[in-house]
């Protein structure tokens, strides 16, 4: 999958807060963390229950829904997110 597709995958420019250019641009995604609506977009592009998304990532259900609308993962979380992608 090319990196727009990646995008689109994750919610593209409106929930992710910038556009995805190149690799470096997903490095600096991962470093500023990641946030809790783009799981909810890859959950959905993957027809996945969070249950079952929270199986793939170093975090269980209750916390990702413990997290607020605007929260954003951690960079262990967040990595492994962009790696599903």
């Amino acid at each position: 999958m090319d990196l727009s597709g990646v995008m689109k995958v994750l919610g593209g420019q409106k929930v992710l807060g910038k556009k995805i250019k190149s690799r470096m641009d997903l490095l600096d995604l991962n470093k500023s963390a990641v946030p809790k609506k783009t799981l909810a977009h890859l959950v959905k592009y993957m027809s996945l229950w969070v249950k079952q998304m929270a199986g793939f990532l170093p975090v269980t259900e209750r916390t990702i829904k413990r997290y607020g609308t605007h929260a954003h993962f951690n960079r262990v979380v967040s990595e492994q997110i962009l790696q599903i992608a």
